[in-house]
């Protein structure tokens, strides 16, 4: 793409990059049409009209899947530093009149009400109640994707059990999870004592990896022979629900199937594990304003809720 046959930048043009960008981050058009509220005809006609617009083809589209161009990966790069260079300007000015605007996306994984007084939804509360004017979307996702969306400048916060260590990610402890190995009520080992579970568990017993953690923490043995993959916490608890599987949950997901009697907590010390709860943004230099009051508000709610 010339820069010198690029057009100026009109309002019309950013509603249009906004689209495109959400587009990608829903993985296609049709993906696209709940977030954005348009139909599919609609949003493929604008991206038609971007593309018409800036002389370059974004994306290919149709039953072959949805996919970015060398160009378009380009110019969505340059669209997640152009919304952050206006969100930062909005900052600026609203920081000059005492207010707080602007757009920011918080993403959460899944099953994150850790404790009955559920923290994450007092902090929404709070920061609702002190910054009204703030454009506030919530996106949901396993916990590598969590950490994966800060980086890559989809997020502005993210709340996750996972940390590799990202230079461009801070990182601050808000709480912890605790998890342990669970089997459903019709399989072998439900209801068994540690020293019959484990005879089981170690003998016939049928894991679920965790496809949503950078790396699973069950023992070597387990990994090596396990052939069932979950991407979500939700796809192991159906996979446990079965029958015929065991798996690692946390147990505030767990609880309510083991008060109805359909799962069961196998007392195997060795599987039990506390993690912990990061909130994550992206460093100072690259966090917006709102970013940094969303993780104040989450980090406050969290504390208090310890207290």
């Amino acid at each position: 793409m010339n820069t010198a046959s690029v057009p100026p930048l009109h309002d019309i043009d950013l509603k249009h990059w906004r689209l495109f960008k959400a587009v990608v981050e829903c993985g296609g058009l049709s993906a696209a049409e709940e977030a954005t509220g348009m139909g599919i005809s609609a949003i493929s006609r604008q991206l038609s009209d971007l593309e018409s617009r800036f002389g370059s083809q974004l994306c290919h589209r149709g039953r072959s899947g949805f996919q970015l161009t060398e160009e378009g990966q380009v110019a969505y790069t340059a669209v997640l530093r152009l919304l952050d260079s206006i969100d930062e300007f909005r900052d600026t000015l609203a920081s000059s009149k005492a207010e707080v605007k602007g757009d920011l996306s918080l993403w959460l994984i899944d099953h994150c009400a850790f404790t009955p007084s559920n923290p994450i939804a007092t902090a929404l509360q709070h920061f609702r109640r002190d910054y009204p004017l703030v454009n506030l979307s919530i996106g949901v996702a396993p916990p590598d994707a969590v950490e994966r969306a800060v980086a890559e400048k989809k997020a502005g916060v993210g709340v996750t059990i996972c940390k590799s260590d990202l230079p461009s990610l801070s990182y601050q402890v808000i709480g912890s999870e605790a998890s342990a190995l669970y089997c459903g009520r019709d399989h072998e080992a439900f209801g068994k004592s540690a020293a019959e579970a484990r005879r089981i568990v170690e003998q016939t017993a049928h894991y679920v990896r965790r496809g949503y953690l950078v790396q699973d923490t069950a023992p070597a043995s387990f990994l090596q022979n396990a052939n069932t993959l979950a991407h979500h916490v939700e796809g192991t608890v159906q996979l446990l629900l079965s029958g015929g599987f065991v798996g690692i949950v946390p147990d505030h997901i767990a609880q309510p199937w083991v008060d109805r009697g359909a799962l069961f907590r196998l007392p195997l010390q060795e599987f039990i594990v506390e993690r912990p709860v990061f909130a994550i943004v992206r460093e100072p230099q690259g966090s917006s304003r709102t970013a940094g009051l969303m993780l104040e508000a989450i980090v406050r709610s969290f504390r208090e809720a310890a207290a």
